[in-house]
């Protein structure tokens, strides 16, 4: 009986231990981190809002009927009630005047329609790797007068690549997702009483107990989606990798032979101009070939030469989450490549679907407010971790290295915030989409933080909620309903993180102690 006992009480301490082991590596990990996570989260959520932050930035990109498919012009219907500003020229006619009256005379670009940037036409060009962007009114054929540095491109490569060059930036995004995807099953699984975190919430047992039972139980219901955002993330950070080992596996190591089998090759421009068919033809051509075919980009290859070639990218709305692509020799008319992710198998799947899942893609602006209060709940995850250990060591203080992280955290959240309100409010006085100009704000931040902890000033997540409480009190006034909605629903949660437990107050030493005396 006793060596049963003993070795209940062994397995126990086992297990025990392991928790113990579990939970100090979480919050070490997490903490230490916490300033570039919050960054990707951050942009992330701005980032499900990507057209739309455009047209905040540049309210004249909101124009009428823009979509690829035929103009009530082209299908010859006018029923009077549509003004011929809001009639959109032919494919073929904005690209003819990109050419002839703005200058884009480039061999290899891409069009964009308003899924992805706005209701505006996009020309995006791609020739000996020099990026170059043309907006076009697509009533009108007249160029936009757009920064090159919108305010939603930065957002976006801030989260995509962190500004650093790309294969970098993706690759550390990829190892933030496997550390962000470690630091939420490892926070599942230190705990005890598992379940009981899915309903617990002590309200009067001090602010401690309160923070650590919101951290478990937001925690625990937002477990799924930010597992699904930690893995989709990673894999898109390391997709190359991921390709490497695809191409190793079935292809022998020649990653140029698992492109051309997933996305085809183009041929090299033979030289001349050639007749070719039109864009918009050949656009109604690629609509036939899936049914429910939706076009969100077209790539165009040596325009003009013999060996032009046309690529369709889009999704099957009536599938789920495929992305397809057919290529269309723009001389006869004839496919020479159709890319159908349904007979990829795994990975066909797994390329199609993982920026769907990611960005919410495949659903409206009602799917990506879901996606929205979600990243939200895992905010104030994170920031709640950070007050948890700040109450503990109430009485002792941040380590240095503690305080430093700590104080990052507060200024990426105070610089994003300020960001928002100049990217998207007012802004005529500041374009943080510059990269100058954002790094301004980020050094005000981090000053007015360092300062806010030796003065005792309002801390920075505070003022943080307050400026985005003001700015959507403000857009009230603009009527749009949407960014006031994002903004006072982030505003709210950095000032309820604040109610929690405060990170500024508890970062530092002597703060710490003035506040256990009282």
């Amino acid at each position: 009986m006793d060596n049963k006992n003993n070795k209940k009480d062994n397995k126990q301490r086992q297990a025990g231990i392991n928790t113990k082991s579990f939970t100090k590596v979480h919050r070490k990990v997490g903490v230490f981190f916490m300033p570039l996570l919050l960054v990707i989260v951050i942009t992330g959520a701005w980032s499900l809002f990507r057209a739309e932050l455009l047209q905040w930035q540049f309210p004249h990109f909101e124009l009428g009927q823009t979509s690829f498919e035929a103009s009530s012009a082209e299908s010859g219907v006018d029923n009077g009630l549509e003004s011929k500003s809001s009639q959109r020229k032919s494919l073929q006619e904005l690209v003819d005047i990109a050419r002839n009256e703005h200058g884009f005379k480039y061999s290899d670009f891409s069009i964009h329609d308003k899924q992805r940037y706005g209701d505006f036409v996009l020309f995006f060009n791609k020739t000996d790797g020099v990026e170059n962007m043309l907006f076009m009114d697509p009533a009108s054929g007249e160029a936009l007068d757009a920064s090159q540095a919108s305010f939603s491109e930065t957002v976006y490569d801030l989260h995509l690549k962190l500004l650093l060059p790309s294969s970098i930036g993706k690759y550390l995004v990829g190892l933030m997702g496997l550390l962000l995807m470690y630091l939420v099953f490892t926070g599942f699984l230190a705990h005890k009483n598992i379940g009981k975190n899915f309903y617990q919430l002590r309200l009067h047992k001090g602010r401690q107990i309160f923070a650590t039972d919101l951290h478990k139980l937001l925690g625990n219901w937002s477990l799924v989606f930010s597992g699904l955002m930690s893995i989709t993330g990673a894999l898109l950070g390391l997709f190359s990798i991921v390709l490497l080992v695809l191409a190793l596996a079935a292809y022998g190591g020649d990653v140029k032979a698992l492109f051309a089998d997933f996305l085809g090759t183009q041929p090299k421009p033979v030289g001349g101009v050639a007749d070719f068919i039109s864009l918009d033809s050949l656009y109604q051509l690629a609509q036939q070939q899936w049914e429910g075919y939706k076009i969100s980009t077209i790539e165009i290859h040596n325009y003009a030469d013999p060996a032009m070639r046309v690529t369709f990218e889009g999704e099957l709305m009536n599938g789920f989450l495929t992305q397809q692509h057919v290529t269309y020799d723009a001389i006869n008319g004839g496919i020479t490549f159709v890319t159908d992710f349904t007979d990829k198998g795994v990975g066909g799947y797994m390329y199609s679907a993982l920026p769907s899942l990611h960005f919410a893609s495949f659903g409206g602006t009602w799917l990506k407010l879901i996606y929205w209060f979600l990243t939200l709940a895992l905010l104030l995850v994170m920031v709640t971790g950070i007050t948890i250990k700040s109450l503990r060591l109430r009485d002792k203080g941040f380590s240095t290295s503690d305080l430093i992280v700590t104080q990052l955290s507060q200024a990426v959240i105070l610089a994003a915030s300020i960001a928002v309100v100049f990217g998207v409010i007012f802004t005529g006085l500041m374009n943080p989409g510059d990269y100058t100009t954002l790094g301004i704000i980020t050094l005000a931040a981090v000053t007015y933080t360092v300062a806010s902890n030796r003065f005792q000033w309002l801390s920075s997540v505070s003022l943080a909620g307050w400026i985005l409480v003001i700015a959507g009190v403000v857009v009230v006034f603009k009527g749009e309903v949407l960014l006031m909605v994002l903004c006072l629903t982030l505003g709210l949660t950095w000032l309820f993180s604040q109610k929690v437990g405060s990170m500024v107050n508890k970062a530092k030493p002597s703060s710490n102690q003035q506040g256990s005396t009282q």
